[in-house]
């Protein structure tokens, strides 16, 4: 084995064992403070799961399904916010812990808010993921038409597939060639017309659409 891979190999275990660390430590902060709320000990388990598995969630999809500027921009404030939340939750277990904050009806009101708002941002991140999901699947209207590279990566070819398959530079083309076949045949140019020609999402109509328009 090379050293370049025992090094990942380490790496790799070493991220794994930090997040085990520091995910054992926000559960203990965070049972607590479920059980100083109300909760009882086996309901209170819940709390740091909730938590911290949704900024868990939240963080890779921000990372790697994020799509365009404005989608990332969105996705970047979801998994801030997630972290935030689990990094006020351990604050004031521990603060409370020191007796320097108690848990008053302030504290306890906003801990019993916090599952159905990740409920509901489940659902919202559950609901981006599977539209692009079911895009990834569609091929577009214009995927089987020629597409002349740009010299660097050979000659003209035909790429054929689902959207997300595409380079971004295709994409950007695509978008453009759809853009002025709408405005030949006289069809109001939308995020939703722009996604009926490229047969993706109405979301990733109004990005390219908007891409287009800052070109």
């Amino acid at each position: 084995m090379s050293p370049k891979r025992i090094a990942r190999a380490l790496v790799l275990a070493g991220i794994g064992i930090v997040i085990l660390a520091a995910g054992i430590l926000s559960f203990s902060a965070l049972r607590r403070l479920g059980i100083a709320a109300g909760w009882t000990p086996g309901l209170a388990a819940l709390l740091p799961v909730s938590i911290d598995v949704y900024a868990l969630i939240s963080t890779v999809s921000w990372l790697v399904l994020a799509e365009g500027e404005a989608d990332r921009r969105r996705s970047g404030i979801n998994a801030s916010v997630a972290v935030c939340l689990s990094v006020v939750g351990n604050g004031i277990e521990h603060l409370n812990a020191f007796h320097v904050l108690t848990v008053g009806w302030p504290v306890v009101i906003a801990v019993s808010a916090v599952p159905p708002v990740v409920m509901a941002l489940s659902v919202h991140l559950a609901v981006r993921f599977l539209a692009e999901t079911e895009e990834a699947q569609t091929v577009p209207a214009v995927a089987a038409e020629t597409v002349t590279d740009d010299g660097e990566n050979g000659p003209e070819r035909a790429v054929k597939g689902g959207w997300k398959t595409l380079p971004e530079p295709v994409k950007i083309s695509r978008a453009k060639a759809a853009t002025e076949r709408l405005k030949a045949e006289g069809t109001p140019v939308t995020g939703a017309s722009l996604a009926g020609m490229l047969g993706t999402t109405d979301r990733t109509g109004r990005n390219y659409l908007a891409k287009l328009n800052a070109a």
